[in-house]
């Protein structure tokens, strides 16, 4: 089981550290490099981190992942990058790039790269999966 916390928010340390005793696997989910200086000041294990790209707008959201990755101490544990809206097809890209986890999914986009509708979620990692391969 993971569990994902967000370090930025009050009681996410300690949340974090009673979810570990308990044998939860904590997932850091990082907004802003801010949030990655409260996660680097935890000392519950984690077993990945998530950035996520909350800006619509594509240049700010790659701006901001990028700003986060670099904040990111060395040894850190796997990353998973993702965007969300009109941001979501150009964060994966990064993170296809980077050799980064990654995930897409309705909860993301409703939008196939080409802007058409996705009808599913099985589409959409379908489109992924291509974009991925290419």
């Amino acid at each position: 089981m993971r569990r994902r916390t967000r370090p930025h928010e009050p009681g996410a340390a300690e949340v974090a550290a009673a979810l570990h005793e308990r044998g939860v696997m904590v997932e850091a989910g990082l907004w802003t490099p801010a949030a990655v200086d409260a996660w680097r000041r935890w000392s519950t294990p984690t077993g990945r981190v998530l950035v996520e790209c909350m800006a619509e707008q594509v240049e700010t959201a790659l701006a901001d992942a990028a700003a986060i990755l670099a904040a990111l101490p060395g040894g850190h544990p796997p990353v998973l990058l993702h965007g969300e809206g009109p941001a979501t097809w150009p964060v994966y890209a990064e993170a296809v790039r980077r050799g980064l986890h990654t995930r897409i999914g309705l909860e993301d986009t409703l939008l196939l790269p080409d802007g058409t509708p996705a009808p599913d979620n099985a589409t959409l990692v379908t489109a992924a999966l291509t974009a991925a391969a290419r």
